[in-house]
């Protein structure tokens, strides 16, 4: 006879299966059942459980005090988990049992003793604790009402906490508070508060709520909150009592408990969706034996009015019925989804519970997939339309981290089923009508990026952050995405990230035993049936591709020759010579959406009929640099300022061509009436005195140069038509107006401080007049000013050194200054800026303008030919180099090699006929080197901001700037990008 089979024996489908139909088997075996990890603080709740008879305290569960005295850590606090809240949760109500002990005794000297040691312990390691408190980061199921609750129990034995969170913390608690009044735990139905009902000590009448306690679930299946009502209430419950003694002896530890009990329909219904949705096959144990635990879940559902908790009785949510829903699809059942809709749905996504804070993006997932049933899918497409857009629009924001679970990967898990299921059907033809944002172009892009996240975070040994359960989801993640018909070379990338992730489960998974705190609660926890479904899924679950039309084969494969012209592009850069990048294909199916969207957005600002410019390279290359930098640095922008960058990006591009195309054609009054334009639109009208000085220096110099008996310049605010060619100076303002505004008005540079604001402002302004004035001193350098007596002057009496210009003027007009303070606005969290400090501050400006050096250089390397052949003036036009050229250029021509390409410039400034045909390599050489120093002292800049910015998000973000930066300078200097003027 076989065996009955236990969890930890459990090795395949088929045992796993069979241990799971086992529990299913009996009514009284399932309600009692449940595999949550050990939870400290539901377990000090159950230690100041007592009974006062006589003056006598008997203490009903000394074994959990026990608990508590031994995990207590050596820095005075609890902890199973690495979360710091965690750590704060468990340490608040330990304080408190140990302060109820000593308090209530009984005395014994040396117990005492004790005692005061181990609380003077915990109060010192929990002060340490809140002064570092992040509550922006924590997720833990009502925190917000249980801290304020603990720490104000705490003050009744003359303990106080100061700390730097504690008004945020009183904030977000007022908000909660808001909702709720004693009444509503008073009543008949069930409602959320109750699962944190001790966080009411004090502030409710514990007697009232005894309606809601039973044996088999007790107060909301919460040991804390039975614990709290049966020590608050003044008439002992025996509901109660049997509730936690069930809870103890289901746990098997020494007294400890989880912090739901029991969790049946949670965790039946997760690991048979798990299973079979993966691939897993019932068919070997026929359909009887699968009939007990259908049953279970049917008449549960059916009691609840076609709704279901985590246990049967207890509230129900969107979560629990969405998986049993899909549960008893794949075991054979079809259940009407519409009690789930009219409860849950609302305006523009599904909540998990009537009163939550924030929604979640797990369950949002879950919901989908139980409505993506080819059979009704179409009755329900408005709600499966709203899901999507919920989920893109959280997607492209970067909110994927959900409050039910702390691996990134468990949502990437589950978006990825949804969409490729979404993704079959609509090839199938089982769903239409979904709104127009839902394309399976943009899936397929968004499913690339994705998958491209999840193999950059997967480490070295073949895990995803060491664990197995989070490496289970990350191969289902990836054997998910093999369904979909990529091209040989990436699937063979894919396959071997699976690989080697299952590699890393056949030895980790063996360990039954081994608790993993990734579930989120009142603290985290672990479920060992859920750890132990997972990794065999993972290991089991089938991953060849399946059948799709031509169309989505097209999406999925690059065909495009202008794309994999673009790749061997890049692969021949010193940017890409070590294999950095784990798939270009994934680069290049993301990019492509951003290609589509930048066909939409180029008439913007810049209208074809006013620019008539050839389109450049740039269009098709400019989302390729930005996605490939973000793959690099493991996915640190969002899709939304992924796309915000290549947006501005384009613009800036389109700028630089509007200004070398037709400003450079504006004459001085015109540019001198545009030059006010732009300092106005910039908002800077009220410039101080030392900038106002600043201003009219410059126009004085530029009068100087091209009108040294012109009219001067009148400065107001009017708007007077001017021709420049076939553009009036209105038509530029307005045109630079909307760049302007563009810029400015963003709305992430609208959250930003006022003074970030303003900084961006000028260096919106710095940009555009470094265009101007690089464009004018270009015109000198033709000979097409106005007046000859500007001729020649430039390149034999520069007015600034090399060092000077390409620090001020030539780093400005590359835009990398101005685009780097939008990126930093971009980046910052409200209230909390990047660079905050004077260190972090003026580090940030020395990286920015070493970068802008280096990347001006690297540019006019790639762009001495072009800009010899039309005039535009270049770093290797300044005499420093020039010097290098004359005495190369006298040698060639004393061998008469030059004799029929020399072409007179402005009175002899230089052989520039030479220079367009053959820029000397020694001199290109030399610009290089110094390009070359200026990255030296940009890596030495971002060493040092690594020590003084504290946001490791912020800093990775950076880096995806500063590489995109330094690619796009190596992209210059193996091919010039720009647009060649005719």
């Amino acid at each position: 006879m076989e065996a009955e089979p236990t969890l930890e024996s459990c090795s395949m489908p088929s045992e796993i299966l069979r241990y799971l139909i086992k529990i299913g088997e009996e009514t009284e075996q399932c309600l009692s059942f449940g595999t949550f990890s050990t939870a400290l603080y539901d377990t000090a709740w159950l230690s100041m459980v007592h009974k006062e008879e006589l003056d006598q305290v008997s203490w009903l569960f000394p074994e959990s005090f026990n608990y508590i005295l031994e995990t207590q850590l050596q820095d005075g606090t609890w902890s199973l988990s690495t979360s710091d809240a965690d750590r704060i949760l468990n340490t608040l109500v330990a304080l408190l049992s140990l302060l109820t002990r000593r308090m209530k005794g009984p005395h014994e000297s040396n117990n005492d003793i004790a005692l005061s040691w181990r609380i003077d312990k915990a109060q010192t390691g929990l002060e340490s604790l809140l002064q570092t408190w992040d509550i922006s980061e924590t997720l833990q199921v009502g925190f917000e009402i249980i801290v304020p609750s603990l720490l104000r129990q705490l003050q009744s034995f003359g303990i106080h906490f100061n700390f730097p969170a504690s008004s945020q913390l009183m904030e977000i608690h007022s908000r909660k508070m808001t909702k709720f009044t004693p009444a509503i735990l008073y009543e008949k139905q069930q409602v959320t508060f109750l699962h944190s009902l001790e966080a009411f000590v004090g502030l409710i009448e514990f007697d009232k709520v005894r309606h809601h306690c039973t044996d088999d679930t007790g107060i909301f299946g919460s040991p804390a909150a039975t614990a709290a009502y049966l020590i608050h209430s003044t008439a002992w419950d025996l509901h109660a009592e049997t509730y936690l003694r069930k809870a103890v002896d289901a746990c098997r530890d020494n007294g400890g408990v989880p912090n739901a009990f029991p969790t049946c329909v949670f965790e039946l219904s997760w690991a048979i969706s798990t299973l079979l949705t993966h691939g897993v096959q019932l068919k070997e144990l026929g359909r009887q034996p699968a009939a007990n635990i259908s049953l279970f879940l049917m008449q549960t559902l059916r009691h609840q009015n076609g709704l279901i908790g985590f246990a049967p009785g207890v509230l129900e949510d969107v979560d629990d019925t969405a998986r049993t829903l899909i549960a008893l699809r794949s075991l054979g059942h079809s259940v009407d989804p519409k009690p789930m809709i009219d409860r849950f749905e609302a305006e523009d996504h599904f909540k998990t519970y009537e009163s939550e804070r924030h929604s979640s993006f797990s369950a949002n997932c879950n919901v989908l997939l139980a409505l993506l049933d080819p059979s009704s899918a179409e009755q329900y497409a408005s709600q499966i339309g709203k899901i999507q857009l919920f989920l893109l629009q959280r997607w492209d924001d970067g909110r994927t981290i959900d409050k039910w679970n702390t691996a990134p990967q468990y949502s990437l898990m589950l978006f990825c089923e949804a969409l490729v299921r979404l993704l079959k059907m609509l090839d199938a033809g089982d769903i239409g009508s979904l709104p127009n944002a839902i394309t399976q172009d943009r899936l397929i892009c968004i499913l690339a990026h994705l998958l491209s996240q999840t193999l950059s975070d997967q480490q070295s040994d073949g895990s995803w952050q060491a664990s197995a359960e989070v490496t289970s989801y990350g191969v289902l993640t990836v054997a998910r995405g093999l369904s979909l018909p990529w091209a040989p070379q990436l699937r063979a990338t894919l396959a071997k990230s699976l690989c080697r992730g299952r590699s890393f489960l056949a030895l980790e998974q063996a360990d039954a035993l081994k608790q993993e705190y990734l579930w989120i609660e009142k603290t985290t926890y672990g479920s060992q049936l859920l750890r132990k479904v997972y990794c065999i899924s993972a290991l089991h679950a089938p991953y060849s591709q399946c059948s799709w039309n031509s169309r989505l084969v097209k999406l999925c494969q690059i065909e495009d020759e202008h794309a994999r012209g673009v790749q061997r592009v890049f692969s021949a850069l010193p940017f890409f010579q070590q294999p950095r990048l784990l798939s270009f294909d994934l680069v290049l199916i993301e990019a492509a959406q951003y290609v589509d969207r930048l066909g939409l957005a180029e008439s913007t600002i810049f209208a074809p009929h006013i620019m008539q410019i050839k389109k450049g390279k740039y269009q098709k290359i400019i989302p390729v640099i930005w996605v490939a930098c973000n793959h690099l640095a493991g996915h640190a922008l969002t899709s939304k300022q992924l796309w915000t960058m290549i947006e501005l990006s384009l613009f800036i591009y389109q700028t630089d061509e509007y200004m070398e195309s037709v400003i450079v054609h504006t004459g001085e009054p015109e540019l001198s009436r545009l030059i006010t334009q732009i300092i106005f639109h910039c908002g800077l009208p009220d410039l101080d005195a030392t900038e106002e000085r600043a201003r009219n220096d410059f126009l004085a110099t530029e009068h100087e140069k091209t009108s040294l008996d012109g009219p001067q310049v009148s400065y107001n605010h009017e708007i007077q038509e001017y021709s420049t060619g076939h553009v009036s100076m209105q038509d530029s303002a307005s045109i630079l107006s909307k760049f302007i505004k563009h810029v400015l008005h963003h709305p992430a540079v609208l959250r930003a401080p006022k003074w970030s604001q303003k900084e961006l402002a000028a260096e919106v302004h710095n940009f555009l007049l470094a265009h101007i004035q690089h464009s004018h001193d270009s015109r000198i350098l033709l000979g097409a000013a106005p007046h000859e007596a500007s001729k020649s002057r430039f390149l034999q009496e520069p007015q600034r050194n090399y060092f000077k210009w390409v620090q001020s003027v030539a780093s400005d007009d590359t835009s990398c200054p101005m685009a780097f303070r939008f990126f930093t606005c971009l980046i910052e969290q409200p209230g909390q800026p990047v660079f905050d400090g004077p260190q972090a501050q003026y580090i940030s400006q020395s990286l920015t303008r070493h970068l802008s050096a280096m990347c001006r250089q690297y540019n006019d390397c790639g762009s001495a030919m072009r800009d010899a052949e039309e005039g535009n003036l270049n770093s290797l036009h300044f005499p420093e180099f020039n010097r290098h050229n004359r005495h190369r250029s006298a040698s060639m021509q004393t061998n008469g090699t030059l004799s029929s390409q020399k072409v007179h410039t402005m009175n002899g400034v230089a052989d520039l006929g030479h220079f367009s045909c053959q820029v000397p390599a020694a001199a290109k050489k030399e610009l290089m080197e110094i390009a070359e120093y200026e990255r030296a002292c940009m890596q030495m800049a971002l060493q040092n901001m690594r020590k003084v910015v504290k946001a490791p998000a912020a800093l990775k973000a950076l880096e995806v700037y500063i590489d995109v930066t330094d690619l796009f300078g190596q992209i210059y200097v193996a091919q010039d990008l720009s647009s060649r003027r005719k």
